[in-house]
C-alpha cells in the first residue's frame, strides 16, 4: 500500500475580507468551489476554530465560508446588546449579500444554536445543516452575553 500526504494551507494562508455589516466590520473568510457551507464559531471562538477544517471541506469541492460573528475575532466589537437575534440576522444578510444559494450551515456550540434558528427562520437560504455540541440558548445567562465594561474595554 502507498500512502501519499499532501500539505493543506494553514489558517495563516487564508485570505480575510471585511464586509460592512449595519456599519460593523465583519470578517470572514472563503475558499473553495462548490456546494456552499457556512461555518459558524462557538462563542468565544473566530474563524480561526475552523483552521483545519476549511482547506479539508474546499479541497472536498466545496465552496466554504466562515464569518467572525460580531463581537468575535477580527469583527468589530459593537457597544450593543448581543442577543441571539444579532447573529441570526447577521448570518441572513451574509448569505444573502455573499452566497445567494441555499448554504449548508455547520454550527459548534452557539454557532449551531445560531444554525438551527437559521434553518428554521430562513428556510430560503438553508439547504441543510450540521451541529456540533449545539448550545441550548443562552436566556439563563444574559450575563456572558453584555459583561460589564472593564478598564481594557477603555480606548484613550
Amino acid at each position: 500500500m502507498t500512502v501519499t500526504t499532501q500539505q493543506l494551507p494553514t489558517q495563516d494562508a487564508f485570505e480575510k475580507f471585511i464586509w460592512n455589516w449595519q456599519g460593523y466590520k465583519i470578517q470572514y473568510t472563503v475558499m473553495g468551489t462548490g456546494r456552499p457551507l457556512v461555518l459558524v464559531h462557538g462563542f468565544g471562538a473566530s474563524i480561526g476554530h475552523w483552521r483545519k477544517n476549511i482547506p479539508v471541506l474546499a479541497s472536498a469541492g466545496y465552496q466554504v465560508f466562515a464569518i467572525d460573528l460580531l463581537g468575535f475575532g477580527g469583527s468589530d466589537k459593537a457597544p450593543i446588546d448581543y442577543t441571539v437575534e444579532v447573529w441570526v440576522e447577521l448570518l441572513k444578510d451574509f448569505c444573502t449579500a455573499h452566497i445567494q444559494e441555499p448554504a449548508v450551515f455547520i454550527g459548534n456550540s452557539i454557532g449551531a444554536l445560531l444554525s438551527l434558528i437559521v434553518l428554521v427562520e430562513h428556510p430560503q437560504i438553508a439547504a441543510g445543516g450540521i451541529l456540533i455540541n449545539s448550545a441550548g440558548g443562552l436566556s439563563h445567562r444574559p450575563h456572558e452575553l453584555n459583561p460589564p465594561p472593564t478598564d481594557d474595554d477603555v480606548n484613550f
